[in-house]
């Protein structure tokens, strides 16, 4: 390994980006079904600052958290600030290690609201209420701040803002209204990738 993939190597880690991630640009998302080219100019139009918020939710497989690491690299190539990756299990549980050590819960959550582009992969139902509280309050506070978030999902639209009966909602009322406002959500319909492996 030369000097130069040692340093992108290092500034992924740091971005906290699966290495399979490591590297991935814009262009590097081939566009062949129907829905693709609107995911992608999605991310554009967020990198260009037209949007705030952006959701991807859609099947396992489909491309939803390469894109969003496209996004991450584009972002970190222009020097646009710290990004940051996480999923929301590694975010909460990183929020939980607060209550063994001496830092505070609002110095984690603090750390997710300043980065300056946060992806949150693998948006799932919480397991209690904290996780609702902690969720919707990175996201109202990142709203707050005009910084942009990129959330991927496997659960639909419906379930994550709590209309399903039975489901616990992954966010609450403000945080909602807040991710209408100045943003989008793309589903992404295709089959998997990995099915054609």
């Amino acid at each position: 390994m030369n000097e130069q993939e040692k340093s992108l190597k290092l500034a992924a880690k740091m971005l906290g980006l699966p290495e399979r991630y490591f590297g991935l640009h814009i262009d590097s998302f081939k566009i062949e079904k129907p829905g693709q080219q609107e995911a992608v100019d999605a991310v554009r139009l967020m990198l260009e600052g037209g949007l705030k918020t952006l959701l991807l939710t859609g099947l396992v497989g489909t491309g939803k958290t390469h894109l969003a690491c496209t996004a991450l690299t584009h972002w970190t190539d222009r020097k646009k600030g710290k990004a940051l990756y996480t999923t929301s299990q590694r975010m909460y549980r990183r929020i939980r290690e607060t209550w063994k050590t001496k830092e505070s819960e609002q110095d984690i959550i603090d750390m997710f609201v300043k980065a300056s582009l946060l992806v949150i992969d693998e948006v799932v139902e919480p397991g209690d209420d904290k996780e609702v509280s902690w969720m919707s309050e990175i996201i109202s506070d990142r709203y707050n701040a005009e910084h942009p978030t990129i959330l991927i999902s496997n659960l639909s639209w419906k379930i994550l803002k709590g209309d399903e009966p039975g489901r616990l909602a992954s966010f609450d009322e403000r945080a909602v209204d807040k991710m209408r406002e100045n943003g989008d959500k793309v589903v992404f319909g295709w089959e998997s990738y990995r099915r054609k492996k």
